[in-house]
């Protein structure tokens, strides 16, 4: 399978997410329980401003993985650089390339939990995926947010990593 990009937008949205975090590209295949997904959608996960300024420019970041197996939609997602022993809520949201923000939240993903090397995984398994079927999105359709904080808080706690759903074509 081969990437393609249906949009000039989805392009610089994933060229600045990998800008954004140093090694990102190839830290992913360092991340713990990254490997053996085929994944039919990817999301590099950038630092936001936020973490930039708690953490340090370019310190937090991440990937997620996506698949849609048998109506369920399986989400890996590997964040680093967060403060050990602490847990970040996930969230997968509609958006699109035109903001480049994340808007609604679509559905809740299990808290990464940061282990003392700084890296925490997070694997949500949404057993009815009915409004995020990843054969009907487009690029930027979903994104990826991981928050400071534990638990979902209103208002929000500020996003800490962030980035687009790319959707890969065969």
């Amino acid at each position: 399978m081969r990437i393609t990009i249906r949009s000039t937008m989805a392009v610089a949205v994933a060229v600045a997410a990998v800008t954004l975090v140093p090694g990102t590209a190839s830290a992913h295949q360092n991340m713990t329980g990254m490997t053996g997904m085929d994944s039919k959608a990817m999301a590099a996960l950038g630092a936001t401003p936020f973490a930039d300024a708690t953490y340090g420019a370019g310190a937090v970041g991440g990937l997620a993985k996506l698949e849609q197996k048998d109506g369920r939609l399986i989400v890996k997602a590997a964040v680093r650089g967060l403060t050990p022993g602490t847990s970040h809520v996930g969230h997968l949201h509609f958006g699109d390339c035109t903001s480049l923000t994340p808007g609604e939240i679509v559905y809740h993903l299990t808290a990464a939990k940061i282990g003392q090397d700084g890296q925490g995984l997070s694997i949500t398994v949404i057993p009815d995926a009915t409004r995020a079927n990843l054969a009907a999105l487009k690029d930027c359709d979903l994104w990826v947010a991981f928050h400071e904080g534990a638990a979902n808080t209103s208002p929000p706690s500020p996003a800490a990593a962030v980035g687009p759903v790319l959707i890969k074509q065969d």
